[in-house]
């Protein structure tokens, strides 16, 4: 199959069997991958089944002005004072998005992209923009880790409701060059020009 591009969308069907990776260091089988595009209205849509993950996703006209809208629900929203007077943030009506994803066995996927790499099974993200500018963002995962770095039971929040942009990230424990800490929690906020930055732990 193919996928065509037709009025700013895309339609169609990959399907991709039998693939597999090869670097220097291994050949890795990832295995079958099937991906799909198609347009509901104004709505583009993607689909994708693979042993790494599953993801579906859906933008209004074909995800285009996501990159203006994410900054505008964000930055230009609550810090302002970052950019130049000419370039501050006037009032759009953003489109409405939906984002989901989650992980199965990435292990051969993530030793050919970055070894040393790993994202437990499970592990799962979303996003969510609505037609009211409300955003939420969240990954969830048992354990991520690089070499013998790793963070257990993390999971990172986004959202920008109450008019205010906070982020949270969090997790069991913690390890990142040798150093230790136990229930992690990174709090990060905006609003109106403030911002906010606070780190808590049990211990280390």
């Amino acid at each position: 199959g193919d996928v065509i591009a037709k009025g700013g969308f895309f339609d169609g069907r990959i399907d991709i069997n039998g693939l597999a990776l090869e670097n220097t260091s291994a050949r890795n089988g990832i295995g079958d991958i099937h991906f799909q595009a198609y347009r509901l209205g104004i709505d583009q849509y993607f689909t994708m089944e693979a042993p790494f993950a599953r993801m579906s996703a859906s933008g209004e006209r074909g995800f285009y002005n996501l990159p203006a809208d994410l900054q505008y629900l964000t930055a230009r929203k609550e810090l302002p004072a970052l950019y130049s007077l000419s370039d501050a943030a006037e009032d759009r009506n953003c489109g409405h998005y939906d984002f989901r994803l989650e992980t199965g066995d990435s292990r051969k996927l993530c030793s050919f992209l970055l070894p040393g790499l790993f994202i437990a099974e499970g592990s799962s993200a979303e996003m969510e923009i609505g037609d009211n500018g409300d955003m939420y963002f969240n990954v969830d995962s048992p354990l991520l880790a690089y070499g013998n770095n790793f963070l257990r039971s993390a999971n990172l929040s986004l959202d920008n409701f109450d008019d205010a942009l906070r982020l949270l990230l969090e997790g069991e424990n913690i390890r990142l060059n040798h150093l230790d800490m136990s229930r992690p929690r990174i709090n990060l906020s905006a609003d109106s020009n403030n911002f906010a930055l606070g780190l808590n732990f049990e211990r280390v």
